[in-house]
């Protein structure tokens, strides 16, 4: 063979060697879902895509959404990136055809004289080029597979930022859906807020009519807005006709929270103590109630901190489990002290006789068992210690005051 026909099959084999494409093949795993929706293709030929402009109602919402895909910075860089991805894409695309470049050249002719060696002559000429600049050709699929790779990346991208703004529509229409349920619920606070007003404003009415007659009164409470009625009660009280009882359960305010979320804690609750003490009205604390396992190691601090803040009785109540709201408080020592919730119900059983709830006269307040009596034992020694043990004084009934006749009810005397 001679040399020129050894050269063209080596030349020839090599070109043909660089029509192959050395790209592996891409598989993707098998989705988890069907490949074809469960409708027939009539049915979804004039399907539209959902935008989230045909989903949103709302014209103040759409504005609001409008403002943010414009203003988020985020968003922004993503779509910049897509036109980046774009630009790219063109540029790879690009290289797979030749660069064909071509120039020209003209000259125009005539005469002119310069004054001294006569006139001269020129002739114009044109001169024109065409050919291929540059053009690489795509041994192995280098640049088909950088096209490919660059169509991918702006489709991705692309997808990216409709995803990027699907989400950000959902997340403002979300934020605006909780603001709105937000603006309800204030509403509903402030009707609740309202009536409870109208509530306390009933309170201090009866004070009135109470103070106005002179009628005996005893108020139990674990709000601090009986400040606001003291002006009644003190009078009241000095002249035997009023005595006031506030409820603490726990100095513990973690505990208290999850106790009694909707009531004062337990400082403002020692602070009306001492405002009511100050005002010369007597004041009992109610430790109540008493969970055993859960707040009994504070009878002797709890006791302590309402003597120091002015009350000069003290009285408790074990927790009881009527069947009303045995289930409630169940589910509450589960929920909030799942640690001690089994405790609890064992020892709040044990003092019952076994059962949730014994209903006996001066046994349901108290209870009975060992634990019962050491309660009860430790309770009498710290009221003893902080001279809190005193008898309860009965109210006077002697300065009521009987309502005049005014041509109503006739008095029935007895």
């Amino acid at each position: 063979m001679s040399s020129k026909a050894l050269f063209a099959t080596a030349f020839g084999t090599l070109m043909l060697a660089g029509c192959v494409n050395l790209a592996p093949e891409y598989q993707s795993g098998a989705l988890p879902v069907p490949a074809a929706l469960p409708v027939s293709q009539a049915e979804t030929e004039n399907v539209q895509p959902l935008l989230w402009e045909d989903v949103v109602t709302s014209p103040a919402l759409k504005q609001v959404i409008a403002i943010a895909l414009e203003e988020n910075r985020d968003l922004r860089i993503t779509t910049a990136n897509v036109r980046a991805a774009r630009a790219n894409l063109r540029v790879s695309r690009s290289a797979l055809w030749p660069a064909i470049g071509a120039s020209a050249t003209v000259q125009e002719g005539g005469t002119f004289d310069d004054g001294s060696t006569g006139a001269v002559r020129f002739t114009d000429s044109t001169y024109a080029q065409i050919g291929v600049s540059a053009w690489e050709l795509d041994f192995f699929g280098r640049i088909r597979n950088l096209n490919d790779a660059a169509l991918q990346t702006y489709l991705a991208t692309e997808e990216g930022e409709r995803a990027a703004k699907i989400s950000l529509a959902g997340t403002v229409a979300e934020t605006w859906m909780q603001l709105a349920a937000d603006y309800e619920l204030l509403k509903l606070a402030n009707r609740t807020a309202e009536s409870q007003t109208e509530s306390l404003g009933l309170t201090r009415e009866l004070l009135e009519v109470l103070y106005a007659y002179r009628h005996p009164v005893s108020l139990l409470t674990k709000s601090a807005l009986i400040q606001r009625d003291i002006d009644l009660i003190a009078p009241m009280a000095k002249a035997g006709l009023a005595r006031v009882g506030v409820s603490i359960t726990t100095l513990d305010r973690t505990l208290s929270r999850k106790m009694e979320p909707r009531a004062a804690t337990p400082q403002k609750r020692l602070d009306t103590m001492r405002a009511l003490a100050d005002a010369g009205i007597p004041v009992t604390a109610m430790t109540a109630p008493i969970i055993p396992g859960l707040n009994d190691h504070e009878i002797e601090s709890l006791l302590e901190a309402v003597s120091d803040h002015g009350a000069t009785r003290a009285g408790y109540v074990m927790l009881r489990l009527p069947y009303e709201i045995k289930d409630l408080i169940l589910e509450w020592l589960v929920q909030h002290v799942p640690d001690r919730a089994a405790r609890v119900i064992n020892l709040v059983r044990e003092m019952r006789g076994g059962k949730d709830y014994d209903a006996t006269w001066h046994e349901r307040m108290r209870g009975g068992g060992p634990m019962a009596d050491l309660i009860s034992k430790r309770f009498g020694r710290a009221i003893a210690k902080l001279d809190m043990n005193h008898p309860v004084e009965p109210l006077r009934t002697d300065l009521f005051r009987v309502v005049e006749d005014r041509g109503g009810q006739m008095r029935l005397d007895v």
